[in-house]
């Protein structure tokens, strides 16, 4: 998907890419948050 000419992935891409629920993504996202670079998440309030 790209979203102001930047190619994104969406939370439901990554859990259908690792097999996992969005409860454990997000789970693992924030426990994690360290491990993940500036700018590599954002919320859309739509």
């Amino acid at each position: 998907m790209l979203f102001l000419g930047h190619e994104v992935m969406l939370d439901r891409d990554l859990t259908e890419l690792h097999g996992v629920e969005k409860k454990r993504l997000n789970e693992y996202v924030r426990f994690n948050l360290i491990r993940f670079i500036e700018d590599f998440m954002c919320t859309l309030i739509i």
